[in-house]
């Protein structure tokens, strides 16, 4: 690196180096010219100064370069579309299994010739709807919380290794 101190040994002042660059006579390869011009720094900051517009210069790159993308991907990865058709689904499967079971048992009953009273066919009835809106509720949060992990896991970054990695994973099987 091309520091004022040697600069200073070499061209005798800062002013003398900008004149220089200027003539053409010192390379601009290390962004000099940019850094000199018009520029009192102190020399035993210049390797601060010179860092920090290096920092400078990344960060709005990837403001400028990255950040959309990663705004558009939090959205996908963090947005209830997925969520709640996911949550849709689960209701849905719940309320299928439990209306085909109560068909299976229709029909057994049926078949071993059993036939309940009015009442106790309420009370029946009752109870396995009754069970049925529970499993559906407790469907929907199991749903709703592996999802929300599922999210959490993508945005760490702990999904990275894929499915083969996500399917023998003891944590759980994302």
């Amino acid at each position: 690196m091309f520091s004022i101190l040697a600069a200073d040994k070499i061209f005798g002042s800062s002013n003398d180096i900008t004149k220089a660059m200027q003539a053409g006579s010192i390379s601009n390869h290390t962004g000099l010219q940019d850094y000199f011009m018009g520029s009192d720094v102190n020399p035993d900051h210049e390797a601060s100064h010179r860092m920090a517009g290096i920092y400078r210069a990344d960060w709005q790159s990837y403001l400028d370069n990255y950040a959309p993308y990663d705004a558009k991907l939090r959205d996908l990865v963090m947005g209830d579309a997925d969520n709640q058709e996911a949550i849709d689904r689960a209701r849905e499967t719940t309320r299928e299994s439990f209306d085909t079971s109560r068909d299976a048992l229709k029909r057994n009953q049926s078949r071993m010739g059993l036939s309940l009273a009015q009442d106790e066919a309420d009370v029946q009835s009752r109870r396995s709807q009754r069970a049925s809106t529970l499993a559906e509720v407790n469907a929907a949060n199991q749903t709703r919380l592996h999802m929300q992990d599922r999210d959490m896991l993508m945005m760490a970054g702990g999904m990275a290794g894929g499915l083969k990695e996500a399917a023998t994973n003891p944590v759980g099987g994302y």
